[in-house]
């Protein structure tokens, strides 16, 4: 196993459908439940300075295969907020994709580096990927950096991985599921920069 930066010249929409795989209720919803125009969506949006860029991405490669990604966006991310491009492909998912890039900085004006996406491979599950690029995410950027992310509240084996990692929960609460759609239980967590 690598783990490493994502390259552009690495196959980008292996990335982009592990991202479109991750989330059962936000994906679906901006691609209106078309796996393919998430998937062409996100690898373009991979290659481009939007939340989803290349270059903030971290990924455990296996067999030459994406197996595991973390995209990551800090206060210096180039970010597209206008998404232009975007905005003509799909309204829902323009509106939901510039929500969340805000609401990625709303919750905790302390944060140096929030964590958007932590994704594997179902059957890769189980052998450290995570923790690998959880490691590799720390000490990229280090102790003195304080780290936020989102996990549905369900995903308790996603909370033992962070609670490992010095995360702990800085309030639950609740997220988007899809318009018509019951909202899901999240924690909002943070692991605070060492002084």
């Amino acid at each position: 196993m690598i783990i490493r930066k994502l390259k552009k010249s690495d196959n980008l929409k292996q990335a982009a459908k592990l991202i479109y795989l991750t989330d059962p209720y936000i994906y679906p919803y901006w691609f209106e439940d078309d796996i393919e125009k998430g998937i062409q969506t996100l690898t373009q949006m991979l290659q481009e300075p939007t939340i989803f860029s290349y270059k903030n991405c971290i990924v455990a490669i296996v067999n030459k295969q994406v197996v595991g990604l973390i995209v990551y966006v800090t206060k210096n991310s180039i970010q597209n907020k206008n998404l232009e491009k975007y905005k003509q492909q799909s309204f829902s998912a323009r509106y939901t994709i510039e929500q969340y890039i805000e609401h990625l900085y709303s919750y905790n004006e302390t944060k140096d580096v929030s964590i958007a996406v932590v994704c594997v491979l179902p059957k890769f599950r189980r052998h450290k990927i995570a923790s690998g690029m959880m490691e590799y995410l720390i000490q990229m950027f280090g102790e003195k950096t304080t780290y936020t992310l989102e996990r549905l509240k369900d995903n308790v084996p996603a909370g033992r991985l962070y609670e490992k990692y010095g995360f702990t929960i800085l309030k639950e609460t609740t997220g988007f599921a899809g318009y018509g759609k019951p909202e899901v239980a999240i924690c909002e967590m943070v692991r605070k920069k060492e002084v």
